[in-house]
């Protein structure tokens, strides 16, 4: 059963949310919040998104908090079929970056969080033709 969130709920857990991850939802995103949330206030017997909001600012743990975030972003999976950010890389900004005399490189992608970071550097660095030895440290 879907649960319905109100303007003032939806407004709160909208800032919420903001401040743990980032994310912005404004006022049209009510079904977004009631379709990802609702299975997580019937989980925790919760009967509105005000005691969600209470009991995830007072879990010190930070466990509902990470479900908040994993339930309400959207998981893009196309990220490693887009050549256009990969070839942007290979073909201006590590060259540019490299010629400078840099020898090391670290790198965070939130694309690593569900990836191997190995993942990220098969599209690149095969290929690239750098002047020296370089490290480069990819995270996520």
């Amino acid at each position: 059963m879907i649960i319905k969130i109100t303007p003032d709920e939806l407004s709160v857990l909208a800032r919420h949310i903001h401040e743990i991850c980032g994310i912005v939802l404004d006022h049209n995103k009510a079904y977004l919040a009631e379709s990802r949330l609702s299975p997580l206030l019937e989980e925790l017997k919760l009967s509105n998104y005000s005691e969600l909001y209470f009991r995830a600012r007072t879990d010190h743990e930070g466990k509902i908090n990470a479900r908040i975030i994993n339930l309400i972003s959207t998981n893009e999976t196309s990220f490693f079929r887009d050549r256009t950010p990969f070839e942007l890389l290979k073909n201006k900004l590590f060259p540019e970056f490299f010629s400078g005399g840099a020898r090391n490189i670290s790198i965070w992608s939130a694309a690593c969080s569900t990836k191997l970071p190995s993942k990220l550097s098969e599209p690149i660095f095969p290929t690239m033709q750098l002047p020296r030895p370089v490290t480069v440290n990819i995270t996520g």
